[in-house]
């Protein structure tokens, strides 16, 4: 018989990523006026002997290694996290790293690049019960969200990439659900969906703006939005996502038109992703942002792609920005089709997409409005039928 779970009294929810019957594996956090954010720290608390250590590996993957999400098995004798550290390229790696809770070693399975996947879902890590099998969210290199397994062969977890490779699993694609991995008693495997609990709870009218719009200047036009066309491919994940830009996409686009146009942070936040999809990806977001913020006790995502460059000093999992603070210029990195803009989803921690505006949570900012016309809708309310014809821009109502 499994002995009951102790209670925790000193550790918050949102910092718990798992438990066992004596061990409970959390991370650290900062406490801040919008909310309570991880801070890249590991560690795990043995609850009979009330004693808490920090898990690390600065050897193999140095100082500046963070994580940004982990789980445990439940028979508290191994742990999965995923770990981010800077490239030299610029940009940082993502690594799923095995940790033995008796020793505290880490040992890489290995980098999500060469598993066939990106932007693994640092929420939905879910291990199996004896620890051989780990399940999450991720993107493929077509930014189709999917659930994806990895069996761990042998007593250690070790084996190579290419073996390694053969062992993981697409299980089921997403379709706009926000799956969630978890194994249940039996170690089956169960996917739960959460796109409707999070679409009620973010829907709330709130007395402050959820968002404000992402970018200076005026006159942007939507030359691809959820009003005329999805942006990415698959529809599913990206149907509420929006491109903003200075020229319609049928006109063309003049270097000049890439350049004086600021990209700023929508909320307050946790910097989670700073890095770069290849042009080769059918859908590269070239370099690109993604930002977790707590909006009505919710945890939530923006994203701002195809930027100039990345942003110098951004550190995943560590920088907090603040509502309004300038991330980087807008540009065509990544996969634009040569014309200069912004690509801008909003999405829950399970990749739901998530209307960016809507009358009963309104954007800060103006629009829409037509081309010379002196004003438009402030607050914006939404982006339905948004197109070249009208205009969007930020301003302070």
């Amino acid at each position: 018989m499994t002995a009951p779970k102790k209670e925790i009294h000193d550790i918050s929810p949102e910092q718990i990523y798992g438990q066992a019957p004596q061990l409970v594996l959390y991370s650290g956090s900062q406490v801040t006026p919008s909310g309570n954010y991880r801070d890249g720290s590991l560690w795990v608390k043995n609850l009979e002997t009330n004693t808490t250590v920090q898990l690390k590996d600065q050897t193999q993957f140095g100082p500046d290694a963070t994580i940004s999400g982990a789980t445990l098995s439940a028979n508290g004798l191994v742990a999965y996290a995923l770990l981010s550290k800077p490239s030299d390229q610029g940009g940082h790696q993502h690594f799923i790293v095995r940790i033995d809770l008796k020793s505290g070693d880490f040992q890489t399975i290995a980098e999500d690049a060469d598993l066939g996947v990106v932007d693994i879902n640092e929420t939905s890590l879910a291990a199996s019960q004896d620890g051989s099998k780990l399940s999450f969210q991720a993107f493929s290199p077509n930014r189709q969200v999917g659930v994806y397994e990895i069996k761990v062969v042998g007593s250690n977890g070790g084996i190579g990439t290419q073996e390694m490779s053969e062992q993981i699993k697409r299980i089921a694609p997403d379709n706009n659900q926000g799956l969630m991995p978890r194994y249940d008693s039996n170690d089956q495997l169960k996917l739960t969906p959460t796109a409707d609990a999070a679409e009620t709870a973010l829907s709330q009218q709130v007395v402050t703006y959820n968002l404000r719009f992402p970018l200076s200047g005026d006159g942007f036009y939507v030359p691809r939005g959820y009003g005329g066309g999805t942006t990415h491919v698959p529809a599913y994940n990206d149907q509420y996502a929006l491109d903003f830009a200075r020229n319609p996409r049928n006109q063309g686009d003049a270097t000049s038109q890439c350049v004086g146009y600021d990209v700023y942070a929508a909320a307050d936040g946790l910097v989670t992703r700073v890095n770069y999809d290849d042009e080769s990806y059918n859908d590269g977001y070239g370099n690109y942002v993604t930002i977790e913020h707590t909006i009505n006790g919710q945890k939530v995502k923006t994203l701002y792609a195809h930027l100039q460059q990345l942003p110098s000093g951004f550190k995943e999992n560590v920088t907090r920005v603040t509502r309004g603070q300038y991330i980087q210029e807008m540009g065509k990195t990544g996969n634009t089709d040569g014309y200069c803009h912004l690509h801008f989803t909003y999405r829950t921690t399970g990749n739901v997409s998530l209307k960016p505006a809507t009358p009963q949570s309104p954007m800060q900012g103006l629009g829409p409005y037509a081309a010379g016309a002196a004003s438009g809708s402030c607050p914006i309310t939404g982006f339905e039928g948004a197109n070249v014809n009208t205009f969007y821009r930020y301003y302070n109502c």
